[in-house]
């Protein structure tokens, strides 16, 4: 956890703190709508607004580029509370011009470097691409957050997204926080594929067995001796399939030319054909390069958890 007060240390120390982008949604319509002048005005009173609130929660606004807000503050504790103070500030509030302000809001922490006032690292790229993805309204975080906020605000952490981050790789969780006062009955509806999601997945075949995390994958499956799972097979090509992770799935993607036959447990012995697609595995069974089972081939196991 970093330290409560925001420290700038020198470049070489790479201090760990939380970096915020609150991008204004909307602006270029409320231009049109107001005229420059008003929209300018209006856009002008909340990005100070926005770096008042950040002030109050120990952070420095960095910059201001066009409607967006960049700042720096101690630890995720404090981006958790300035970003639902902003998102407050501005509910269902307008101003006098007739404007409503709406933010969408993105942090990420992690060890960044000051120069000439600015900040640079991985932190503030991730930041920036997470709040890309933020609809109106929204906060969102990297799930690496989570293990540095504090217990009380874990209630309001909800898994949201799995993806693949432009210039970051592999797969990353995208976690939501909840601020706005509703109900205490209401319930946050996680997508079916994002509450389930698999952690774990043994492979087993012949005297080999091994087990991967989605940080394990892709995995590559095939003839050819470079694959990280070869199958001693003369129906599967040399590069045939490709174990991926895809939104909370263990996915299996066949780029053969035989195909795949996938017999999930709970099929009943029904074999799924896949070739050239994505098809995601559940529970446990096993899969076949380029034949059925019942051809005397090679079987792969698989058991997810």
């Amino acid at each position: 956890m970093a330290n409560d007060a925001l420290t700038m240390d020198s470049p070489s120390s790479q201090p760990s703190l939380a970096l915020l982008f609150a991008d204004i949604v909307g602006s270029s319509a409320l231009y049109r709508r107001l005229g420059n002048e008003a929209a300018e005005s209006s856009v002008g009173h909340a990005l100070s607004s926005a770096s008042s609130i950040v002030a109050t929660h120990r952070g420095r606004t960095i910059k201001t580029i066009g409607d967006c807000v960049l700042a720096v503050l101690p630890n995720a504790d404090a981006a958790v509370e300035c970003a639902t103070a902003l998102q407050l500030a501005f509910q269902g509030h307008q101003d006098e011009r007739g404007a409503e302000i709406r933010w969408r809001i993105g942090f990420a922490c992690g060890p960044v470097v000051e120069r000439d006032g600015d900040f640079f690292g991985d932190a503030v790229n991730l930041a920036a691409r997470i709040a890309d993805m933020a609809k109106s309204d929204q906060i969102l975080t990297h799930d690496s957050s989570l293990d540095l906020l504090s217990l009380r605000h874990h209630p309001s952490i909800q898994r949201y997204d799995e993806v693949d981050i432009k210039g970051i790789g592999a797969m990353q969780g995208v976690l939501q926080v909840s601020w706005e006062r509703r109900s205490q009955t209401e319930v946050f509806i996680i997508p079916a594929e994002l509450r389930d999601a698999a952690y774990a997945i043994t492979l087993q075949q012949g005297s080999r067995e091994d087990s991967f995390n989605r940080d394990g994958l892709p995995l590559h499956f095939g003839r050819a001796d470079a694959c990280d799972w070869p199958i001693p097979s003369a129906f599967a090509s040399r590069e045939h399939l490709t174990l991926e992770y895809r939104r909370g799935k263990f996915t299996l993607v066949d780029h053969s030319t035989n195909g795949t036959f996938v017999m999930p447990a709970d099929r009943g012995g029904e074999a799924v054909y896949v070739r050239n697609e994505a098809f995601p595995l559940h529970g446990e069974g096993y899969f076949c390069l380029g034949a059925r089972p019942d051809a005397d081939v090679p079987q792969v196991h698989y058991r997810i958890r």
